[in-house]
C-alpha cells in the first residue's frame, strides 16, 4: 500500500512540475525572460491609450506611484477573470493616488473589448511593437505548439490578435513603481495561472 501511495505522489509531483515548465507555457528555454528586479529604476516610456492619447510614465509618476500590469489578452479566460477581479479593486489603488497601467500586446480592436468592461481610472495601452514588454523583460516568442493549442481550444490566432508577424506574449507580471520610477514591488511567475494578489499590490503602494 505504501509503495502505491509513494508512486502516486511521485507521479503527481512530476505532472505538476511538467505543467509549470516553461515549454508547457509556450516558452523556449533559450528565450526565457527574467523580468526586472525590485530596486531597478525604470526609464521613461510612452504609449498610446485607446483614445489615441499619449501615456507618459514620467507624467504619471508626478502624481504618485504607478502599477504596471502585463495583460496577455482578451482571448485568455484566466486573464480576463483575474483582470475583472483587479478592476473590482481599482478604486482602492487609485484612491492612494496611484495610476493603474495595463499593457497588452493586443491591437486596439481586441483591447476595446477589455476597455468596455473596465471602470474609469484604468489606463490601457497597446504594446504591439513590444517596446514596453522588452523594457521590463517580460516578453517571449510563443512556440508553434502553444499557438496551435490556443487556436484549437480558444479559436484565436495570437499573432493576428496582436497584429504581429510572430506571436509574442508577456509573462503576466505586475510591478509597482515608486514616484522616482524605482520598482518597489514585483510579481513575476512564468505560470500564467498564478497572479499577483490584489492585497499585495495595494499593500505595496506608498
Amino acid at each position: 500500500m505504501k509503495k502505491i501511495v509513494m508512486t502516486m505522489l511521485i507521479l503527481s509531483s512530476g505532472f505538476l512540475i511538467a505543467q509549470k515548465s516553461p515549454e508547457k507555457l509556450g516558452m523556449q528555454n533559450k528565450d526565457l525572460p527574467k523580468g526586472i528586479e525590485e530596486g531597478s529604476k525604470v526609464a521613461n516610456f510612452t504609449g498610446k491609450n485607446l483614445q489615441g492619447e499619449n501615456f507618459e510614465l514620467s507624467q504619471a509618476l508626478e502624481k504618485g506611484a504607478v502599477v504596471v500590469y502585463f495583460y496577455r489578452g482578451e482571448w485568455c479566460p484566466l486573464c480576463t477573470r483575474y483582470f475583472a477581479n483587479l478592476m473590482d479593486s481599482l478604486s482602492l489603488i487609485t484612491d492612494k493616488g496611484a495610476t493603474f497601467l495595463a499593457v497588452s500586446p493586443e491591437g486596439n480592436a481586441a483591447l476595446k473589448q477589455t476597455a468596455e468592461k473596465a471602470p474609469k481610472g484604468l489606463t490601457l495601452v497597446s504594446d504591439v511593437d513590444g517596446s514596453i514588454m522588452k523594457m521590463f523583460d517580460v516578453d517571449f516568442y510563443v512556440t508553434e505548439d502553444y499557438q496551435k493549442k490556443v487556436k484549437t481550444m480558444l479559436h484565436t490566432s495570437i499573432a493576428e490578435a496582436n497584429q504581429q508577424k510572430e506571436a509574442v506574449l508577456p509573462v503576466p507580471a505586475t510591478y509597482v513603481l515608486g514616484k522616482d520610477g524605482t520598482v518597489i514591488y514585483r510579481y513575476f511567475d512564468y505560470n500564467y495561472k498564478k497572479r499577483a494578489p490584489v492585497s499585495a499590490i495595494i499593500n505595496a503602494l506608498p
